[in-house]
Order: C-alpha cells, then structure tokens, then sequence
C-alpha cells in the first residue's frame, strides 16, 4: 500500500444534518471517541502534511489559526480525503464504540497514564472483565458506582468526579473535568471535557462544555459545545415504530438511515426545562428552546418560543459570561466567525434588510425601575379614572333625558357604527377640562377615527347630553381639528349630528373670526371638492348656522321624531312672523325628505340611521380608502410595552436612553440608526411600525449644533424617500452659552426648524416627557403641523422649566432692587418664587394642555405602538409634491 502524503480535510460543502454543528467549528473538531477526527488522522499518518479547504475565506482562516500545523489546500493532489460525510451525526453514533476502542491505543495522553494504572474495586463494581476499565487516579469514584465492560472499555480520565449509584456501560469515554450526578450511561457514548451529566444518557455524541447537571434522558443524540440541556429536558424516547428518522436542516431534508436517532443540538444551545424535542429535532446554533412546539427544525439564533431573533450582542456577552465560568474565553475569530453567520443567517430571515435590533440593558428588578414603574402606572391609572368621568358627558341625570326620547348616546352611536372588533382612535378626550365655570366634558363633541366597512373615517359625534350639544369656542375648535385631519389623511367625514347651535353666552367667541363656526362650513366645501366624501346624519336638532352641515353634506340621512334641520326654530319663527308652528311642522324628517330634499335618506331610529350610514360608507371603496394594515406582515417588539413604565424616570432630572422606547414601539424592536455616533443627543433612524417604515428622530438630551444639522440631514432624506417622520419629544431646548452662540447654535437651529417646517411628508410628534421653548420647535411641535400630536401622563410643556423661569424672573427682580440698594432674603426669594413654580406646574401639565387642545390627547404610553399604528395607516394622502426648503444660513 503506498504512503499517505497529503491528507485533504474537505469542507467545502457541508451536508444537511452536519451544519448545526459545525457553524464555526470543523467537522473534524468534533470528539468522536477519545479523539476528533485531526487528531486521529495525525496520530494514524503521523509524517503526512494535512491540508484544509472550506467554502468560506474567514472560516478557514480561523480554524487554521486554531491548528497552525496544518495547511491551506493549493489545489495539488492528495493521498486521502476526509469529507464530513463520515462524520454526519448518525454516523458518528455508530462508530463512537469503534473509535474509542481504536483511540484507547492511539491517544497519548491516555497511554501515558493507563500504563501506571492499577485499578482498584473497592469502591465500586465492575461488570466484566477489570482489564478493560480504565480509571484515572486523580479522578473520584463514590461508593456504589456499577461499571459494565462486557461490551468494551470504559475510560474515566482525570479529574472526573462520578457520584454514587450511577451505572455506566462501555464502551463510554468521559473526558476531563466531567461531573456524573447518578447518571445512567448506557451503550457507546463520548462524553467531552468539563460537561455535566444529570439524569440518563444512552449511545450519545457530547460535545465539550456541555451542561446537563439535571434529570431527564438524553438518547442517540449529538451534542456541540457549550450547550446547556434544562432540567427533565427529554431529547429522545427511543420508542419510534415509524421507520427510517428523516430530519430537516434549513430546507433540505435528509434520511439518517436509522431507526434510533434522537436529537443534534448546534453548539450555544440552550434547551429550558420540561422540554421534549421529539426524534428527528435539529437545534441549529445559538438558539434558546422553551417549548416543543416551535417545530422539527430551529434556525440559528432562535431566541425562545416567539421564534424572533436572538439579539447579537447579548448572545455574546451570554457567551462571554458562560464560558467565563469555564476558564474560557471567546476569541476574536470565534465572534467574528458568528458574526458573519448572524449576518448571514438572521438577515435571510428578515430579507428587508432590518438586522439590527435594539438590545434593552433595562434591569426590570432593579429598585429604580419598580419605583419609576409605581409612579408612571399611577399616573396612567389618574387619567383613566378622569376620563372614565369625562365619558359620562352630562351625567346620568342628561343621558337618562336623552334616551327616554329614544336616543342612543354619542358614544352608543359611535360604538355602533363602527365595524364590530375594531378600535375607535379618539381625539382629545380632555378637551375643555377645567377651562369653563360650566363643566363641558369633552367640549361636548366626540371625535375620532373609526373604521366603517374597512373603510378608516374621521368620525364628529355631538353629544346632546353636554349643555344641549351647544359649541363652545374648544367645541368648534375640535371639531374644525377633525376637519384638518380628515383633510391632511384624506379621509371621509361622518357628522353625527345633535346639536343647538352656538353657545349664545360665548357668541362673541364663537361666531365671527376666521377659525371660527363658519370655517366648519368652509371646509366641507372644500373637502368635498377634493372628493373626500361628507355624511351628515340628523339625530337631534340642527339650528340655525348647524343647518347648513347636512346642507352642505354629499349624503344626509334624518331620524324620524328627533332629527330636525331649520335656519331659525319655532321660537325665532313665531317672534319673526308670528307664525306658530311645531319643529316637526317647521323642519322634521317628513318635511326634508319629501318635500325640501335637504335630506336624502330617511331613517325610523337612531340604530336604522347608523346602518344606512354603513351602506353609504360601502359606496366608498372604490376611492382606495380601504385599510390595508392587515394585508402586511410584521413582527411584535421583543420587548413588552408596559415595560416603557420603569424606564421613564419619575425623577424628570434624570436621562435614559430613548433607543429603550424606540425598542418597545417598532418592529421586531429593530431600528436602522443613522449617524449613531455624530450628534449622540439626537437619536434618528429607520423603523417599522406594523410593516409601515417611518424615520424617527427621538431626543437623548439637549440639542447641540451637530445634532440640530444632523435631524435636518435626515428630514431632507426622508422627504427625498418619501417617508414620514416621527417625533419622540423629551427636550429642554437648544444648548445655552457663550461658546456656544459663537459658534452658531442658532443658525443650526434654525436649519432644524426650516428643514420641519417646510417637510412635506407626514410628520407625527409624541411628548414623551418635556416639550420646552425652542426645542418644540425643532421637534415638531403643534405649530409646525404634525398629522397628529399626542401626549404622555407624564410630559410636560411650556416655554421653559418652572424652575427655570423662576430664577430668571427672580434675577432680573434682584437686579432693579441692587440698582435702589435694596436686597431680598432667602425668605422673599422663596416667597417670590412659588407662585411662579405653582403657576408653571399647573400650566404646563399634559391635562391643561389637552384640555386647550394644544395635541390631540394624552395617551397611555404602552397603547403608543397601537395608535401610531391607527395614525400611519388612516394617511391616504395623494401624491406628494416635490421637497422645497427656505434659506439654510450656512
């Protein structure tokens, strides 16, 4: 037989069944015996050179690093090639007996220290003959262990500790450091350096630095490297009638050949406690398996039953604290090696391109996090109660009133329209809150987004229940703001209307200014010439100026007995002409549906009235208004909204990294950060929001010069990519001092401010803590017309800080008093300066800001994912002009 020479290990292309295990490792890394397969081949081919080649550059240089003896294939030929082929999982299983018998005279290492041994029996049992057990003697054997060597020899090298009453049949190598917990080992397993074996393993393939400390059986299965098997974990029953195991890696389905085969777990597994993986299981790398339900085959870095993406770097540092734990550490070719296959396998996963995902460093046990949870939980659960009574409208005593003439509320009415498992998007709910002497809850109108027949509507409900349904100014104020975002979305107008008119007390503001009663009427001219349809449907009274809203509607529909429309009621009649005359006479459904034609539907009830609205809606799909949101895959957070509670600090003083909120509303928590390490104080990048991309420009701080022309470069690239802006509002303003007006800090703003107010994408703002002086503007604020602008419980608004705005005020005090030669004690300093502190806590509040309608209402910063996801699919806007900007003073 001629002299091998050249060995080529060829790894080139890596077949199915193989590839979880050998992700950044060799095949012929794998212990298979005593040995792996290099070691094997140069113990056998001691003077023959060893030559590698595999399919990926970095790979092979890494395991060349790793093994410096051996060589880079050039391509010559060679005397013997070992493929992975002979290492598949189901091979290497049947010849684990084979091999250690074969190693027993090939490894040095334990020649070395069986030729010294003399094996005593005092301390255990042997079955069979003693010759073939092999015991280091630095390793500790409790009273009670039963070693069976009929089948072959049983190898325990050093330093392994085996506990009573566990029963070991050969042939089984157990490498250094091992630890049995009164295992059961039966038939030929291999079990590596510094593992662990808890309950009962037969015929097993164990890789080093493996853990499975805890009970549960493990059977005709291949374990990798660091992989940590959970307590009762079951990998396989050995009872399968069903034939020949198929398993399935990635897409390509293999046939074992065997009727007994378990498991292959890739290395960096881990598998939780109570699972059973069922025969044919094959956990690819770096995966967390809770349950047994996610399938026959798991993606590398599948994290948990949620199926999403184990986060990079929290894999690593995982890793990293693990094999801390076993004097190990990861190498930078190892982190490379999985970074590449990250990029690699977690990319195809998400084809879109989103493969960075936020990692949280939130510690959710943490006593600040528990006492910032307390204070923002009781602060949502203060707006529910008050919006709880807010939705009462006039009190039982009015609503009693209002059905007793067969009415249904304008919540019932909403509520009823609306399609049945869909969500109704309010608008300012606080509105008019403490404003008036009168209560005026809600201003006394409900106004939303409401989903009709698929269809996204702005939907203007009177509640008659609120001082007769009158218009205070805060009423047509949120009713002409509905108008603005039906007209800014496209969307259709459903009136609900029942309603006496002006409030007369307030006339003078209400009826003759610009924005005010008439601009309702303007803009239902307006939106019905950009064909955004008008409904209008007459469910109470409809006075005077009111009149002309059914008038001027595309569609009106009037209920019998309660809907009446005239210019000037009886009494105004009677008072004009002296004509005496009913409402029903003057101005009922009858009359407008069959004689005026100022109707054109006419309804028996309030429920008759809302189904014919239904049908009207039908009519509408053909303009494309049709919500496609659940048309469009996407991915949950990885991380739970509620959890956004701890991490705003109840102590407004104090920072946090906006990535952890960002983390918590988009995608899959993924987020593609633009210019991360230039203007850190300003955080901007793409995000999805239910499948929806939208730029994000959130505040981590004072704004600075770098950050203000950084968020003024990424609105210009949005506006070029057509993709709307969203607004993460937590900022005191634009940083103060001489070094840095000198430097231009005001010009930078101003570029931010130009670059927001002349955006013409869909801008949407949240406060998610302080809204202050300049800095609203460069964020947003409600002058630079967000499509909508919602508040947090906890945020605040204003030109500046109380405390702030205190001291000014206070210094310029003390400076004319210094000027007469007069002074103030610390006592008329405090004295001076709380009512201003009182005066700007109570002022810049989200409720007294709602309350004006300053936004468009205080939300629960948990619901903020949900009603981001209502507010970017209600934009059906038409086609969007070309970007234009006003002078960047350079």
């Amino acid at each position: 037989m001629p002299k091998v020479q050249r060995i080529l290990i060829d790894e080139r292309e890596v077949p199915a069944g193989l590839r979880s295990l050998t992700r950044i490792r060799s095949f012929s890394e794998i212990r298979n015996g005593i040995l792996n397969t290099i070691q094997r081949t140069k113990e056998i081919y001691q003077d023959a050179k060893i030559f590698y080649a595999h399919s990926n550059s970095a790979f092979q240089q890494a395991f060349l690093e790793r093994n410096p003896k051996l060589l880079p294939y050039d391509e010559k030929d060679v005397d013997l090639i070992l493929s992975s082929e002979s290492c598949l999982p189901w091979n290497s299983i049947d010849g684990i007996a084979k091999n250690i018998e074969v190693d027993l005279e090939l490894s040095k290492d334990v020649r070395k220290w069986i030729r010294k041994l003399k094996v005593k029996s005092n301390h255990f049992h042997i079955v069979g003959k003693s010759k073939h057990l092999h015991v280091h003697p630095s390793a500790t054997v409790y009273p009670g262990v039963v070693f069976d060597t009929t089948s072959g020899p049983v190898i325990v090298d050093k330093d392994v500790k085996i506990t009573s009453f566990s029963f070991i049949e050969g042939p089984v190598y157990i490498g250094p450091n091992s630890h049995i917990d009164n295992a059961r080992i039966t038939g030929a397993t291999s079990i590596g350096t510094t593992c662990r074996i808890g309950g009962e393993v037969g015929t097993c393939l164990i890789g080093d630095f493996t853990n499975k400390h805890h009970e549960g059986f493990l059977g005709h299965s291949v374990l990798g490297n660091w992989v940590n098997i959970g307590a009762l974990a079951t990998t396989s029953d050995l009872k399968n009638n069903y034939g020949v195991v198929k398993i399935r890696e990635e897409q390509d389905e293999c046939i074992t050949g065997s009727i007994k085969f378990g498991s292959v777990i890739g290395d960096y597994c881990k598998i939780a406690i109570g699972v059973m993986l069922n025969t044919g299981t094959v956990i690819d790398f770096g995966s967390n398996v809770v349950s047994s339900r996610i399938g026959g085959y798991i993606s590398p870095f599948t994290w948990a039953e949620s199926g999403q993406p184990y986060i990079l770097d929290l894999f690593l540092r995982d890793a990293r604290k693990i094999m801390a734990r076993r004097n190990r550490e990861l190498t930078l070719s190892e982190t490379e090696l999985i970074r590449i296959l990250y990029e690699s396998k977690v990319k195809n996963k998400n084809p879109e391109g989103f493969v960075e995902i936020i990692e949280s460093k939130i510690r959710t046990s943490s006593s600040e996090y528990k006492e910032n949870f307390e204070d923002l939980k009781q602060k949502v659960e203060s707006l529910r109660n008050l919006i709880r009574k807010i939705e009462l409208g006039g009190g039982e005593k009015a609503i009693e009133r209002h059905k007793g003439r067969g009415k249904l509320t304008a919540r019932e009415r909403v509520s009823s329209l609306v399609d049945p498992g869909t969500s109704f998007l309010e608008f300012s709910p606080l509105a008019a809150e403490g404003v008036y002497s009168d209560s005026v809850p809600s201003a006394g109108i409900l106004t939303g987004i409401g989903r009709i027949c698929g269809v996204d509507c702005v939907i203007v409900a009177n509640d008659a229940t609120v001082k007769g349904g009158t218009y205070y100014p805060l009423t047509v104020k949120k009713h002409i703001r509905a108008q603005e975002i039906a007209l800014q979305n496209f969307l259709p107008c459903i009136y609900l209307v029942d309603s006496g008119g002006a409030f007369l007390p307030m006339q003078d503001e209400v009826f003759p200014d610009k924005d005010h009663f008439g601009k309702i009427f303007y803009n239902q001219a307006n939106l019905s010439a950009l064909k955004i349809p008008q409904i209008s449907v007459v469910m109470g009274s409809c006075t005077a100026g009111g009149a002309y809203i059914p008038a001027m509607s595309d569609e009106s529909v009037i209920v019998k007995g309660n809907g009446t429309i005239f210019l000037g009621g009886p009494p105004l009649v009677k008072a004009a002409t002296g004509e005496i005359v009913t409402p029903e006479e003057l101005g009922g459904a009858l009359v407008h549906s069959t004689i005026s034609g100022v109707t054109d539907h006419y309804a028996e009830d309030d429920s008759h009235a809302l189904e014919i609205t239904r049908n009207i809606v039908s009519t509408f799909h053909h303009a494309g208004n049709v919500t496609q949101r659940g048309s469009i895959n996407w991915e949950e957070p990885l991380y739970p909204a509620e959890e956004i509670y701890g991490i705003i600090q109840k102590d407004i003083r104090k920072s946090y990294d906006v990535r952890e909120i960002i983390a918590r509303i988009v995608d899959g928590s993924r987020f593609q950060e633009f210019k991360k390490y230039y203007g850190t104080t300003l955080v901007t990048g793409f995000a999805k929001i239910y499948g929806k991309m939208v730029g994000i420009i959130a505040n981590n701080g004072v704004l600075f010069s770098e950050s203000a022309l950084k968020a003024s470069h990424f609105i210009e690239l949005c506006n070029q990519r057509e993709i709307p802006l969203l607004f993460l509002q937590n900022i005191t303003g634009f940083m103060v001092g001489k070094k840095y007006e000198n430097s231009g800090i005001a010009k930078d703003g101003a570029k931010m401010v130009n670059a927001v107010s002349t955006s013409i994408v869909p801008k949407y703002s949240v406060v998610i803590g302080g809204s202050y002086g300049a800095g609203n503007y460069g964020m947003c604020g409600r002058a630079f017309n967000p499509r909508f602008l919602w508040m947090w419980p906890n945020s605040r608004i204003s030109v500046m800080g109380g405390e702030q705005a205190a001291n000014v005020l206070l210094t310029v005090k003390m400076e004319q008093l210094e000027k007469e030669g007069k002074k103030l004690s610390e006592a008329e300093q405090f004295a001076f300066r709380k009512p201003i502190l009182d005066d700007y806590e109570s002022k810049s509040s989200c409720i007294y800001s709602s309350a004006r309608l300053w936004d468009d209402g205080v939300i629960d910063p948990a619901r903020t994912r949900d009603i981001l996801g209502i507010t970017v699919y209600a934009n059906h806007s038409q086609k969007l002009e070309y970007p234009r900007y006003g002078i960047f003073r350079m």
